[in-house]
């Protein structure tokens, strides 16, 4: 079978998660393609795979957007988007495309009448069981106050969600494909959806036949690894704001933690420079993220499931830190389920960070829930469950 993955690079995750699911397709049985930016190739080299360059928003673009709450995309780089996977379909010829947010390809694989498999979270599922909205971090917080604004924002949720799907209905509309309600339709458009999750922790009602939970998609770069981290076992805290937190607080949330009787492992992503660090604060731009979750006994990230699914996966509670909502959204689920706890920028003052960090190093019910969640996890592994999806969408073809 000819698989097309088509991976939307505004941050890592998205680039992440379908070369997982592509690395574990048999090469003997399959021809895979990988469309992705060539600023992301570093991640392929010495796979088994065709590259095709795909031009893609930058990351700054994207989460500056995200911050002020406006649409990262416009209708003029949509149709550009369109024409490009248009191009790479038509080169490729796959039986079927799979993408990582590239919200164009619901349009462009109709058009070429391409089964179309998107990954996505099932936090953003129309068919959640829970579709209330948190605040993210918005520049009016400063102003007005966390309260005024979160219960604005609770008013007027629903007309964002629809507002943001706009520009996409623009684009749909101009190639004879009908509206959707709003982003969670969206986010979540596909001949099939493949939802990176565990059923509890993101549990969806009446879910449709062509929706799926394939399990959360763990990653790490295959990069060289400092001399210290193959010395170092001492007991840690694993540190990191991946590609789409915000790393600005890395110096004074390192500054707060330095004096905990642990080693601080930092993966910096190469977003900061760090001021001199301390004795037990050990940093490099990647780590092999769910070694290091492993080894931790406490894991303080952006929130997003990448990073939390790492830490989950080895039975190991989190302090989540989100600035977007799609980090927002994830925290909120894991905290129903005990498995960690949620600060907003809002709240690093240094003594509630230490308080909050504290709680989660000490009170059992946070490591006995998070290896209560790696058990659920462990049976849900995303390579071979895709590879029977594959086998189906095969068979049926």
């Amino acid at each position: 079978m000819r698989i097309l993955f088509v991976a939307e690079a505004v941050t890592l995750a998205h680039v992440a998660r379908p070369l997982v699911l592509a690395q574990a397709l048999p090469p003997e049985t399959h021809e895979v393609h990988f469309a992705c930016p060539t600023g992301e190739l570093r991640w392929l080299k010495g796979l088994p795979l065709r590259h095709w360059p795909l031009n893609c928003i930058s990351s700054a673009r994207f989460l500056g957007a995200l911050a002020h709450g406006a649409p990262p995309y416009d209708l003029s780089t949509l149709h550009g988007y369109v024409e490009q996977d248009l191009d790479i379909l038509d080169a490729v010829k796959p039986d079927l495309v799979v993408g990582d947010f590239r919200l164009s390809l619901p349009v462009s694989a109709g058009l070429r009448k391409i089964p179309h498999v998107n990954i996505c979270n099932a936090y953003w599922s129309p068919y959640c069981s829970d579709t209330r909205y948190p605040l993210p971090d918005h520049p009016a917080i400063r102003f007005l106050g966390l309260g005024v604004v979160s219960a604005a924002f609770r008013l007027m949720a629903p007309a964002l969600l629809a507002q943001h799907s706009r520009v996409y209905n623009k684009l749909r509309r101009a190639y004879g494909q009908p509206p959707l309600a709003d982003l969670r339709h969206l986010y979540s458009q596909g001949d099939h959806v493949l939802y990176a999750d565990v059923p509890s922790l993101a549990p969806l009602l009446a879910m449709p036949e062509n929706h799926h939970f394939i399990g959360p998609i763990l990653w790490s770069p295959n990069l060289a690894l400092p001399d210290w981290w193959h010395q170092d076992h001492e007991e840690c805290l694993y540190i990191t704001f991946g590609s789409s937190g915000a790393a600005s607080l890395l110096p004074s949330l390192l500054r707060t933690l330095a004096d905990l009787p642990l080693q601080l492992l930092v993966a910096t992503g190469g977003r900061v420079d760090l001021p001199r660090l301390t004795a037990n604060i050990r940093s490099a731009d990647y780590l092999p993220g769910v070694e290091a979750c492993r080894r931790a006994r406490l894991v303080i990230c952006n929130g997003g499931s990448p990073t939390v699914y790492q830490a989950l996966s080895q039975g190991t509670p989190v302090l989540g830190i989100p600035s977007n909502m799609d980090q927002f959204l994830n925290m909120q689920w894991v905290e129903r389920a005990q498995a960690g706890r949620l600060v907003r920028t809002q709240h690093m003052q240094p003594e509630r960070l230490r308080a909050v960090v504290d709680d989660l190093l000490n009170e059992p019910r946070y490591s006995d829930n998070a290896r209560r969640l790696a058990n659920e996890i462990s049976r849900h592994p995303s390579g071979p469950l895709f590879c029977h999806f594959v086998e189906k969408c095969s068979a049926s073809a």
